[in-house]
């Protein structure tokens, strides 16, 4: 895979956590693509204690089940490197909160940080940061006296419901744009397929949930197909990061101030 040069440090060290998993799921389906292309499998193994060479035949079905783990494989890429990246944004944005309130208090003046921010974020964080107070999170800023002015842009934000286990290109646009600010543009031209993203989200979906067993769920996969899947979300996730390494270098979570 082509390695992307991320500018921002903490969008960067998401990147290279992807790049590790990238690596790992690569390394699955080359071991897919051998079992594709080839018949009568099987594997040779020592045993471990009289040391006897023994041997495994790799049937239909078994092939099949390991095929489908590859759309557990994919999803859980998806999601864990898409929940990594936007949330290295708000790190940023925590980061640069700090900052400007640090440098507000030594001028005795104090001018929220999410001000500064373009409407769809600020937007996005306040109503993130009204449902914070619910009874329960008030009855902890209660009994732990904590501060609840600050930091507004990580208030009532947790990573970890961004997605929920129903991600597709639909839902990372939709939290792209309406909540953030940000164009998606393919990473040099390389086009992703929305297809391929909701596909692997159904046929995922239906496995953690038994609608399918996991030799039936690739029966009917083409020859090369699940490869497809592969590049499909390997092109969507450099347009992922190469977008927002260009949203937060050119600051485009700043309000634009118009020119007079």
């Amino acid at each position: 895979m082509e390695a992307i040069k991320i500018d921002n440090e903490t969008l960067n060290k998401a990147y290279l956590d992807y790049v590790d998993r990238h690596k790992n799921v690569s390394d699955f389906f080359s071991f897919i693509d051998f079992l594709e292309n080839h018949k009568t499998i099987s594997i040779q193994g020592e045993d471990k204690i009289n040391l006897t060479a023994n041997f495994f035949k790799i049937n239909k079905d078994l092939i099949q089940t390991i095929q489908s783990s590859g759309f557990l494989l994919l999803y859980n890429l998806i999601e864990s490197t898409t929940t990594s990246a936007i949330d290295s944004i708000y790190e940023t944005l925590n980061y640069l909160e700090v900052q400007h309130q640090r440098s507000e208090l030594e001028q005795h003046f104090i001018n929220p940080f999410i001000f500064k921010l373009n409407e769809k974020l600020r937007k996005t964080i306040i109503e993130r940061y009204a449902k914070s107070f619910s009874d329960k999170n008030i009855n902890q800023i209660l009994t732990q006296k904590e501060c609840f002015f600050f930091p507004m842009t990580t208030k009532g934000y947790d990573k970890r419901y961004l997605f929920n286990g129903n991600i597709d290109c639909r839902l990372i646009d939709d939290i792209a744009k309406k909540q953030l600010g940000i164009q998606i543009t393919p990473y040099k031209n390389k086009p992703y397929d929305p297809k391929h993203i909701l596909q692997i989200k159904t046929i995922r979906n239906d496995l953690s949930h038994g609608v399918q067993a996991f030799h039936e769920a690739s029966s009917g996969l083409a020859l090369g197909e699940l490869r497809q899947l592969f590049t499909s979300t390997t092109q969507l996730l450099n347009s992922l990061f190469s977008s927002i390494d260009l949203y937060l270098r050119n600051e485009c979570y700043l309000e634009k101030i118009p020119e007079r």
